[in-house]
């Protein structure tokens, strides 16, 4: 593909250093507590404040999750090292529109959100440079909750694309009897 389109593909990773991503859970906690200390504070002088009672409920909330995801994130750091490949996308673009060709990400890493950080820094990167499209490209146009790609149909749409519908495809069977067997069996094993 990069011979092919030569400047106008690009291949990108989304990755997340695990060691900047603990100081800065870290440095939330301390905010986090030091916020709380001050609820505290106000409380001993007003005990009946609702608003500060409810305040604290929220930090002490906020405290935990962020306590959890410190622990995973230690954790993660000595299961699967400090750098995590979380997705990767090729990309096609001229002066018209960026395609979204193929993609994958380990879905270990979901949490992270690697894909929709590709998805992003291309939209970025098409209105820098004034291209008036971005093509997400392929679904199968079954909108149902059943379909096969509603999973992928969910992820564009929350980027708030349009569809546009086309004709669709058709195959043409270079050889006619082996299409016919391959059909067959595979209407067989349904």
């Amino acid at each position: 593909m990069q011979k092919l389109y030569d400047d106008h593909a690009m291949l990108k990773l989304a990755y997340i250093d695990l060691n900047e991503y603990l100081k800065t859970l870290q440095l939330k906690q301390q905010q986090l507590t030091a916020e709380l200390s001050g609820v505290e504070e106000a409380l001993e002088e007003s005990p009946n404040s609702k608003k500060n009672k409810t305040k604290r409920t929220q930090l002490e909330q906020q405290l935990n999750s962020n306590k959890r995801k410190i622990d995973n994130t230690i954790e993660q750091i000595e299961q699967d090292g400090a750098v995590l490949n979380l997705a990767s996308a090729l990309f096609i673009y001229n002066e018209h529109e960026v395609y979204y060709l193929s993609s994958g990400s380990n879905p270990k890493y979901n949490a992270y959100m690697g894909a929709y950080h590709l998805q992003w820094e291309m939209i970025k990167f098409a209105k820098a440079h004034h291209i008036d499209r971005y093509n997400f490209y392929g679904i199968t146009g079954d909108f149902s909750e059943s379909s096969e790609d509603y999973g992928v149909q969910q992820f564009k749409k929350g980027f708030n694309a349009h569809v546009e519908e086309y004709i669709g495809d058709f195959i043409k069977p270079i050889k006619p009897l082996l299409y016919k067997v391959k059909t067959y069996l595979n209407h067989k094993r349904r």
